[in-house]
């Protein structure tokens, strides 16, 4: 189901635009050079439930890496701990197997994301991502 959302961007520019998801107008406003952050509302018949988010991140949507490393068949996994434990444990699937932990869901994410650089180089993820400065191999 489509929907309408508005975005602004830093600059005030706005694009009104109906899009399948919140995904798809992100992607809309960054392939029409809309510059972070952004405040994205889903619209609807009653302004008084709109739905606003602020973006942000330079990831252009939220699990877009994850998804890409699944795109480039690099098997990995992500595990929440849970208030006790705390943080998450991430592992890239190979030989050898790498993993760690993090904190924070977004440091493991980057973990993951910098190890499948590391170790898979010839792959289509890293060849994307590969020249980001904070994930370049030593």
């Amino acid at each position: 189901m489509r929907r309408m959302f508005r975005v602004v961007d830093r600059n005030g520019m706005v694009l009104q635009s109906e899009a399948d998801s919140f995904n798809g107008i992100i992607e809309q406003a960054d392939k029409d050079g809309y510059d972070r952050p952004l405040i994205v509302t889903m619209l609807s018949e009653n302004a008084m439930e709109d739905v606003s988010w602020v973006v942000v991140s330079d990831s252009p949507v939220p699990g877009q890496e994850l998804q890409e490393l699944y795109d480039s068949e690099i098997n990995f996994s992500l595990t929440g701990l849970g208030m006790w434990a705390g943080g998450f444990d991430w592992e890239l699937q190979g030989d050898p197997r790498i993993g760690g932990h993090s904190g924070t869901a977004q440091d493991a994410i980057k973990a993951i994301k910098e190890a499948a650089i590391k170790h898979f180089p010839g792959s289509k993820f890293a060849k994307k991502h590969g020249s980001h400065d904070s994930c370049q191999k030593q």
